[in-house]
């Protein structure tokens, strides 16, 4: 179901990145395409966590193949929180396969231990050390790690 790149073998890999900061999640998608062909990862911004639910909803009732390989997720977002987010999504059968790692400015630690709780798989803390860890961040979950199929 995956879109082929160039080279065979390889399949593209989509990042949904839900940040109600513009800039921050202008950079972030900057940071995360950075050293990267355009045919190896595509990054989705969305603005809020409702535009997050809304948005893979329709690609998962549609049987899309740009269903994102992980969510990297804001935790203080009007609206729709990054909890409820997380909450959402894990409660549906499919797209609970997706794994969803908070990016955060956010040192409340019972928010942390909630994130984790809810089945948030990382937490990542913005600030100059959080954007210098983006970089490893795609490396891990998109080069190292073996993430699961959705539509199976």
């Amino acid at each position: 179901m995956r879109v082929l790149k160039q080279k065979i073998g390889k399949y593209m890999k989509r990042i949904m990145v839900v940040e109600d900061d513009r800039e921050m999640a202008a950079l972030t998608k900057s940071i995360l395409i950075r050293n990267r062909a355009p045919a190896e990862l595509d990054v989705q911004l969305v603005h809020d966590g409702e535009e997050a639910i809304f948005k893979l909803s329709q690609i998962f009732k549609c049987g899309s193949n740009e269903i994102p390989d992980i969510l990297l997720v804001d935790l203080d977002m009007p609206g729709k929180s990054g909890l409820e987010v997380i909450r959402q999504l894990k409660s549906h059968k499919r797209l609970r396969r997706i794994p969803i790692v908070i990016f955060s400015g956010s040192q409340d630690k019972e928010k942390l231990a909630h994130c984790y709780d809810l089945g948030a798989n990382s937490f990542i803390a913005k600030g100059i050390r959080g954007v210098t860890v983006l970089d490893h961040f795609a490396k891990y979950w998109l080069e190292t790690v073996e993430l699961p199929e959705i539509f199976q």
